[in-house]
């Protein structure tokens, strides 16, 4: 493991891609084992490299999209070089094992979850030791995650009102918000229930990152008018062309930039 004092400082983009190259393996031509998971995901993808490294996906008032300007260019150079360099296991890959089944097998050796991974990862993980760092150091110095959180509904046409509004009062009760914590799930909203998620019996021993990265976490840019579906199929796609097809990242962020500004000026996909 990176040594974890000062905050794993050292745990930079260098270093990260040290372990990744150190964990690829080969037999002849064939890749036995990949380096690190480098996802065509949002959340738990490249939007992480790139608020590290001091870029935004929108701007402030959000009608605008700039992950076209450098910091954020930068940021994706860097995490697509995993899938170009070969340390990442490529889209065909990916749709034969998923990203947690090519962990839990011993297929790549770093991935990034979110924190309602970890009790799945608990269960199925038999085989050897594994453990969590941050997300690593942008040459910003700065090692940023991205977050966001569910909220429970009730549909406004339900004909059972009064039998959903206690389901989901209880699910925010104390007691109810305890079984998340307890149950190893995911951390609960409540701030009376949510250190039971971070109990020091449960693994892995680097699980209070989860807590302490909150301070240095971005929320998830939304909209709701445009639905940010709408305009984040447009970053997808332009990944997609990136990461499979060798596209340049600069040209597919512009022309991401003027399809999505028409979008959020309501003009259209």
């Amino acid at each position: 493991m990176p040594d974890s004092a000062n905050d794993f400082a050292a745990w930079d983009w260098v270093m990260c891609k040290e372990y990744a190259r150190a964990m690829t393996k080969k037999e002849g031509e064939r890749t036995t084992q990949f380096g690190m998971v480098a996802s065509n995901t949002s959340q738990t993808g490249w939007f992480n490299w790139v608020y590290s490294n001091g870029g935004t996906v929108l701007n402030a008032d959000k009608t605008q999209f700039t992950m076209n300007e450098p910091p954020a260019v930068q940021a994706l150079k860097e995490y697509v070089s995993y899938r170009l360099e070969g340390l990442a296991p490529g889209a065909e890959a990916l749709q034969t094992m998923g990203a947690s089944d090519q962990f839990v097998s011993g297929r790549v050796g770093l991935m990034h979850i979110g924190s309602w991974n970890v009790g799945t990862l608990n269960e199925q993980v038999t085989e050897f030791e594994w453990d969590a760092v941050p997300i690593p150091y942008a040459p910003t110095g700065k090692s940023m995650c991205m977050i966001h959180g569910l909220g429970n509904t009730i549909a406004k046409g339900t004909k059972v009102a009064e039998q959903a509004f206690d389901w989901v009062a209880y699910l925010g009760s104390f007691a109810g918000s305890a079984v998340l914590g307890n149950s190893d799930t995911v951390i609960p909203s409540r701030a009376d229930t949510a250190p039971l998620w971070f109990n020091p019996t449960f693994n892995p021993p680097n699980r209070g990152l989860f807590l302490k990265w909150t301070a240095k976490s971005e929320f998830y840019p939304n909209t709701a008018d445009p639905a940010s579906s709408v305009w984040n199929k447009v970053i997808t796609d332009q990944m997609t062309l990136i990461m499979e097809e060798g596209k340049d990242v600069q040209q597919a962020m512009d022309e991401a930039k003027t399809a999505i500004d028409d979008i959020l000026a309501g003009k259209g996909v």
